[in-house]
């Protein structure tokens, strides 16, 4: 498990995310950067002609990250800052089973 009383840089976060996503699951998942924020998506291989995950897909990355509303059909995306960052590098190693009530408190904010 991660020490989250550091600092992440978004490309440190999608590596453990990534990491994190694989060793718990048998569906291989896309973690990729789009400038600071990170994407979580299905494999390019398994999305629909128009690009996006179907329900099943959107329901299993849903229970796997522990959120309480479905992913979008187009994934997850993880905002530029280290809150966000803390808090999916949580849920991908299974730390976080819904979500926090306050992420400006706690230990999701520890280290900014």
């Amino acid at each position: 498990m991660t020490n989250l009383n550091q600092s992440f840089t978004a490309k440190q976060a999608a590596t453990i995310i990534r990491a994190a996503l694989k060793a718990r699951s048998t569906i291989k998942w896309s973690v990729r950067l789009e400038g600071q924020w990170i994407e979580i998506v299905s494999m390019n291989a398994r999305k629909n002609n128009h690009g996006h995950m179907d329900a099943d897909e959107c329901a299993a990355l849903t229970k796997l990250l522990g959120l309480e509303d479905t992913v979008h059909h187009q994934g997850e995306m993880v905002a530029a800052s280290q809150a966000h960052r803390k808090e999916y590098i949580a849920r991908a190693e299974g730390k976080v089973e819904k979500t926090p009530p306050d992420l400006t408190a706690g230990e999701f904010n520890r280290g900014e």
